[in-house]
């Protein structure tokens, strides 16, 4: 009796030494949120300070100095997310995930995206290049003053690798990845039905825009009307059905209009705060954690000139 009790008091110590242990590797990869870090590549004092939501305004005396801070920030809450992005584009996937992901990267790794990303880099302007450097610097200073990683990486049983001057264009081309439709479904199925059907019935299915539209060039759209039967008759579907399995296989050029989502702005003068406004439909579904990252981005001083902006950005 003393041996099994002895046993079950030594299993009970385990397993709150590993819920300790456990508590304190997550506890240790949480930002640090107060407190001074030295950092020598800052031309100045960059200040992060965040709310009571955890939304941080960032302070710099010039851009470079805010761009050092804005990697800083977001290594500090999203790297592990920053890191599947970069990968996720490059076709990576597989070094942190094993023979799971060796399809997916196989389909991306084709397009040779980190090669492409690297051009980018090489014919920037030396302004932008001194700008992505000192994000890059920034994320890269955030992963060395952690306390701990990110403890997605204790489940991995990795270590995360140091963030790249090209790893910022790749989550660019990550974003295209997410946003663009590789099989061209829609424009295939709009293609087939502008073969077969009347060009009136055609427009009223697909219009280039709406009266609720405010297109940037031109004027205001309308609706096209109903067609009637004599355009389109529904009582005759079993004839037009059949049509529509048989399609021309010419694709048509369809005249589009002009690319964009759907934004507004409003000038500085028709706010209540004097500043302007700009929002718009991302388009984007909604996942953990969010794509964007909320903040507010400030240059004070210095020999830049001041800016102030507030809304998200992209890790």
């Amino acid at each position: 009796m003393r041996l099994l009790r002895n046993i079950g008091i030594g299993i009970v110590a385990l397993l709150l030494l590993s819920a300790v242990s456990g508590y304190l590797l997550l506890r240790g990869s949480l930002p640090q949120l107060d407190g001074d870090v030295p950092l020598q590549k800052l031309g100045a004092t960059a200040v992060i300070e965040r709310d009571a939501a955890g939304v941080p305004t960032l302070r710099a005396r010039s851009r470079r100095d805010l761009a050092f801070a804005t990697g800083f920030a977001h290594a500090q809450d999203r790297f592990f997310q920053m890191d599947l992005m970069r990968r996720a584009a490059a076709g990576e996937l597989a070094e942190l995930f094993g023979s799971a992901a060796v399809e997916a990267d196989q389909r991306l790794r084709i397009h040779g995206f980190r090669q492409v990303a690297q051009r980018i880099v090489a014919d920037a302007s030396a302004e932008d290049r001194e700008i992505l450097l000192a994000y890059v610097a920034g994320v890269n200073a955030a992963l060395q003053k952690a306390r701990t990683r990110p403890w997605e990486y204790f489940l991995l049983r990795t270590q995360p690798r140091e963030w790249l001057v090209e790893d910022s264009i790749l989550t660019a081309f990550s974003m295209y990845l997410n946003l663009n439709d590789s099989t061209g479904a829609e424009e295939l199925a709009r293609s087939q039905l502008h073969a077969v059907l009347p060009p009136a019935m055609f427009a009223f299915l697909h219009p280039l825009g709406t009266e609720w539209d405010a297109p940037i060039v031109g004027g205001t759209w309308r609706a096209p009307p109903i067609p009637g039967p004599e355009v389109f008759d529904l009582r005759q579907g079993a004839a037009k059905s059949a049509a529509l399995l048989n399609p021309s296989s010419r694709l048509e050029t369809e005249e589009r209009a002009i690319p964009g989502s759907n934004s507004w702005a409003i000038a500085g003068t028709h706010a209540a705060a004097g500043a302007a406004l700009l929002a718009n439909d991302m388009h984007l579904g909604l996942r953990l954690p969010h794509v964007w990252y909320r903040a507010r981005l400030i240059v004070d001083g210095g020999s830049d000139r001041p800016r102030d902006l507030i809304g998200v950005t992209l890790p």
